[in-house]
Formats: C-alpha cells, sequence, structure tokens
C-alpha cells in the first residue's frame, strides 16, 4: 500500500486471527510508486519467494498426513465455501483423499464442490458415510460444529485447519 502511495494508518489481524483489517489513505493520486519505498522491493520479492518455497512445504505435509487419515477411514472436509474449496485444490487436486464435504446449508447440500466434484452432504449424510476425520475449515465454529456433529451422530475426529 506504502509502495501505491497510501499512508496505511493501521492494520490488524481479525476474525480469530484470519484476515489482516487495513486502514490507509490516499492523499493524492500517485503518478507512480513512490520512490522512498523503491528500497524495499528486493526484500518483498524475497518475502514472497519464501513464501513460496514454505508454500510448497506446507502443502506436502497435508497431503502426507490427509493420506495416512485416508487409509485409516473416511475423509471429509466441514465447509463447503471458499476455504472447503480452495483446501480441497490444493491438498487433494486428484480428488482421491476426501470422501466429501459437510455443510449445514441446505442450498449447497446435495450438490458439489467446484472443479473437485466432492459432493456437499448435510451433517446427518455424512454420518451415514462414516468418515473418521472431519477437517473443520473454519475454527473459529469448532464448538459449534462439535455440537452439531454429535447430534447428527457423527463420530469422527474434528481437526481445525489453521
Amino acid at each position: 500500500f506504502r509502495i501505491c502511495g497510501f499512508e496505511v494508518r493501521n492494520v490488524r489481524s481479525v476474525f480469530g486471527g484470519q484476515y489482516l483489517w487495513l486502514e490507509a489513505g490516499l492523499e493524492e493520486l500517485p503518478s507512480g510508486p513512490v520512490d522512498d519505498e523503491q528500497d524495499s522491493l528486493p526484500e518483498l520479492r524475497e518475502v514472497c519467494r519464501e513464501y513460496s518455497r514454505s508454500e510448497a512445504v506446507l502443502l506436502e505435509a497435508w497431503r502426507k498426513r490427509l493420506g495416512e487419515l485416508s487409509a485409516s477411514g473416511g475423509v471429509a472436509l466441514w465447509g463447503a465455501g471458499a476455504k472447503g474449496v480452495t483446501f480441497a485444490l490444493l491438498v487433494d487436486p486428484d480428488g482421491g483423499l476426501i470422501d466429501h464435504a459437510i455443510d449445514i446449508n441446505r442450498q449447497k447440500q446435495g450438490r458439489f464442490l467446484p472443479l473437485s466434484g466432492l459432493a456437499v452432504c448435510s451433517p446427518t449424510a455424512s454420518a451415514q458415510r462414516a468418515p473418521a476425520t472431519i477437517f473443520v475449515m473454519n475454527p473459529n465454529y469448532l464448538a459449534e460444529i462439535a455440537e452439531t456433529a454429535a447430534a447428527a451422530g457423527l463420530a469422527a475426529r474434528l481437526v481445525p485447519v489453521d
């Protein structure tokens, strides 16, 4: 934001650390990158390269964990929104490890996640598929999900993805 000429006034973590909130102002329209920030571009590029390297390691660790859990019982995702779609595509691109997604939104139930094609089930329908492990896409709702899962007869282990 500074490189683009904005004055950054506040940055903070919100919603349980899931998002960054940034407040910035623009006093005048810049004609290009701000000169006094040009020195930070190489550092920014290195941060991006490091993120790329660590992302590959992280994804491989998730895939390994998912493979081990899938071998010892079915695996499902709780959350058929953007986080569930993205997680499924990143950690199980071939669609062989995750059995289905669970969502309480009736408009999503009986349908499929984009691209991965994972079936989206209600908690009750998921209980019939009997997953051993459920990855919870939004850990802010873990207590509510645990309660709903128990009421639906799901005895799976809940694993928050954070």
